[in-house]
């Protein structure tokens, strides 16, 4: 028994899938947890400052940028043109090709969405000088309660800052 070009489009789109799913756990935190630093910050001097956590809260960070933007979307749309184009025959299979793009694109881009958003926390600091900050980062190994010691690092200047103990 040979395969059918219907059973290639399907491994495909499995494929794809799981090549996509294994990506969102590869990234982690997405480099907006309390211990992802970029090129640019390291050794670099950052200004450390402490307070207490007077409360906080869980978001949603969306981490997806301008370059991968429609990624989700556009892969969607081939595979399900590819799938959509396995049915039927003459104008049966151009709408299913066109039906099969549409449905794919809309898939690929929730996909991409769902990827792209991760959990986060943004935790609210009453600084030792009273000033009152609050900082978003990525959900990592370390919890936060309120009355909690911290340290805010970063931040000079409305720059990059992060929340640890």
């Amino acid at each position: 028994m040979f395969p059918t070009k219907k059973s290639f489009a399907v491994l495909a789109l499995l494929t794809a899938t799981a090549l996509t799913a294994g990506c969102a756990g590869t990234y982690g935190t997405n480099a907006v947890g309390s211990g992802d630093y970029n090129s640019q910050q390291a050794r670099q001097a950052q200004q450390v400052e402490t307070g207490t956590v007077t409360s906080f809260r869980y978001v949603t960070i969306n981490t997806s940028t301008t370059t991968s933007a429609g990624v989700g979307t556009g892969v969607g749309a081939l595979l399900g043109g590819v799938l959509g184009s396995q049915v039927g025959s003459g104008n049966g299979k151009t709408i299913a090709s066109a039906l099969g793009a549409v449905g794919g694109g809309l898939a690929g881009n929730a996909a991409e969405h769902q990827i792209s958003n991760q959990r986060g926390i943004e935790i609210t600091v009453r600084m030792d000088n009273g000033q009152l900050r609050a900082i978003s980062q990525a959900v990592d190994a370390e919890t936060f309660r309120v009355g909690d010691r911290v340290q805010v690092i970063g931040g000079m200047w409305g720059g990059v800052a992060r929340v640890t103990h």
